[in-house]
């Protein structure tokens, strides 16, 4: 099961700026850890909000580049495939020559090769 990363991102942030009110509330108390700071938490909370933030701007540039590339790639595939019949049209599709072009001679009979008929 996938992981909702919205969900949790949304959840971790409420807990931060419940967790930074409740500092807010209780860091007067008598023995209250020292360590724990309001404005570190919501410090965190600002930064975590702000890489987030980057992040789906970011995701939206990149969906968006990602769907011209394909985009090209279907396009120039298919202009690449008529080219490849334009070659095997010009040279013959079993000749040897149209390895240089990188492409695979057709083979003439069989997997390998002509038939030969036996001696009875």
């Amino acid at each position: 099961m996938p992981v909702d990363e919205k969900k949790l991102f949304s959840e971790f942030t409420t807990q931060l700026e419940d967790a930074a009110d409740g500092v807010a509330i209780h860091s007067a108390d008598i023995n209250f850890p020292p360590a724990v700071k309001e404005s570190d938490i919501r410090s965190w909370e600002a930064d975590i909000s702000a890489k987030r933030e980057a992040y789906d701007k970011a995701k939206v540039i990149s969906d968006g580049l990602h769907d011209a590339y394909e985009k090209a790639f279907k396009e120039y595939q298919a202009k690449f495939s008529s080219v490849c019949t334009s070659l095997y049209g010009f040279h013959g599709k079993q000749n040897p020559i149209v390895a240089d072009y990188g492409l695979k001679p057709y083979k003439k009979t069989g997997k390998t090769g002509p038939r030969v008929k036996k001696a009875t």
